[in-house]
């Protein structure tokens, strides 16, 4: 009988205690919990970013604490931080990939080196996620090169501009270089010497969140003029074709014009012929077209000198400090005339046939030929010069 009462007294204590020390505080693997962790004050403050972002949080510190005994839940997964852990919270990226704004609620609990749990200093603060604009594809933006300088979109107009699906409208920020500093203001194209351009653009949110950088391509809708010489002095009777002297850039067309004047849109695409019965200079104008556009270039100057028949013979040149070198040559033939000044050179095959022609743009002692694509053989190389004709056989590897 004495037993049972020292047992129902001992469980009445225990009650007590119970009641007194109340049920927040709970000791595990220790009999007493009176001295409580608590986690330092101000510890942990409410937290926005972009998403993508890395977010690193201060270690958990404070009072009677085991930091690595400390729990912690997350009330939304979708910000890239799992449900829960235990110890300190690790440098995590946030989900990039979010279309919202997304709110999770972070609870940390304080708990000492013997596993006592304080649920009265429980510590939480809220890591608020914004979405990135999208990196959107931008289209291409053609520009004719009679309207340059010109704004390549112009201010105020965002027709053809992607719009990233949210409800705020972003600010678009461009830049020539991405090493650079941007600007909200859109860059004025002032040349046109390539026919293409590159820009890049960047979406800025309203809350501060930056797309990744996209590509624009600006497209010069215009023809450069043909790559050709300025002059050309041939002699009396002699053939010239002018499609020798010009190579028309890819996807573009010759015109020709007889008027330095004469409207775009107005010429050509026939070859003209030039006239060398008798000696004199006859004037050409030749531009490029576009295919794709339309779009023609600015007329080029091209002055054609017939000069008369010179009576000196090739015999009396032969002599002259005129030299052809490498003989054999298998890609460039270099050629040297001293006191001769250089107008024209031509390749001729063994049949008689003008394989190349080579036209100088001045006057000049010196030429380089690329005779790489010829075949094999045997071809003589007529060089015209100020004084007549010299002609000389070179072997092509």
């Amino acid at each position: 009988m004495k037993q049972k009462i020292t047992k129902t007294r001992k469980i009445f204590v225990a009650a007590i205690l119970l009641y007194y020390c109340g049920f927040t505080n709970i000791a595990v693997g220790q009999d007493d919990c009176s001295t409580l962790p608590t986690l330092t004050p101000d510890l942990f403050h409410d937290i926005t970013v972009c998403a993508g972002e890395i977010i690193k949080l201060p270690d958990f510190s404070g009072t009677n604490l085991d930091a690595t005994k400390v729990t912690w839940t997350n009330t939304n997964i979708a910000i890239g931080l799992p449900s829960s852990g235990t110890g300190n919270i690790l440098p995590f990226a946030t989900n990039s990939n979010i279309a919202k704004e997304e709110y999770a609620k972070i609870v940390v609990t304080p708990v000492s080196e013997f596993g006592c749990v304080n649920l009265s200093a429980i510590d939480s603060f809220t890591i608020t996620v914004r979405p990135r604009p999208q990196s959107l594809f931008f289209p291409p933006i053609n520009i004719f090169a009679d309207d340059l300088p010109k704004r390549i979109i112009e201010e105020r107009t965002i027709d053809g501009i992607p719009q990233p699906p949210y409800t705020w409208n972003p600010i678009i920020y461009w830049y020539i270089d991405i090493t650079q500093a941007g600007s909200p203001e859109v860059p004025i194209q002032v040349e046109s010497d390539k026919n293409v351009y590159y820009y890049w653009v960047r979406y800025q949110s309203q809350y501060g969140c930056w797309s990744d950088f996209v590509q624009v391509t600006v497209n010069i809708l215009c023809s450069c003029k043909p790559p050709l010489p300025s002059s050309v002095t041939i002699y009396e009777n002699e053939s010239v074709d002018l499609n020798d002297l010009i190579v028309a850039d890819l996807n573009h067309t010759l015109v020709w014009h007889t008027d330095q004047n004469a409207p775009k849109g107005t010429g050509s695409t026939t070859t003209p012929i030039v006239n060398t019965s008798t000696a004199g200079v006859q004037i050409f104008y030749v531009a490029q077209k576009n295919n794709d556009t339309g779009a023609e270039s600015d007329k080029v100057k091209i002055t054609v000198t017939i000069k008369k028949a010179n009576t000196q013979t090739t015999e009396t040149l032969s002599n002259s400090s005129l030299q052809i070198y490498p003989n054999p040559a298998k890609d460039e033939l270099r050629i040297e005339s001293g006191e001769l000044s250089i107008e024209k050179v031509k390749v001729v095959d063994l049949s008689g046939c003008t394989v190349e022609t080579w036209y100088a743009a001045s006057l000049q002692n010196s030429a380089t030929i690329n005779v790489s694509a010829l075949p094999q053989g045997v071809y003589l190389i007529k060089v015209y010069t100020d004084k007549g004709l010299v002609v000389s056989k070179v072997m092509k590897e």
